[in-house]
């Protein structure tokens, strides 16, 4: 599949309504893992990150959040579990 088209299938109005809709939800903790991701991606530091933190601790809201954040610069952005327990809620 062309790189292009996956850029610009992204629906920008609904990721931007989940941004605005979650932002304000995130914890202090969440939103300084947030920050530090974007910043990393947006400076193209290709850095690697290993969100790891007890069950019901908002580790698949953050995700989803970042995500949303990154395709809606129109970023391509992919998250990856190292197991397939961890890998369902993506």
């Amino acid at each position: 599949m062309d790189v292009e088209y996956v850029r610009k299938n992204y629906n920008i109005a609904e990721l931007t309504e989940t941004i605005t809709r979650d932002e304000p939800r995130l914890l202090p903790e969440q939103r300084e893992i947030y920050i530090e991701i974007i910043d990393s991606v947006r400076l193209n530091q290709g850095k690697l990150f290993f969100l790891n933190a007890p069950v019901h601790t908002g580790k698949t809201f953050v995700i989803n959040f970042i995500l949303a954040k990154l395709r809606a610069e129109r970023r391509i952005a992919i998250a990856c579990a190292s197991s397939g327990i961890a890998a369902t809620p993506l």
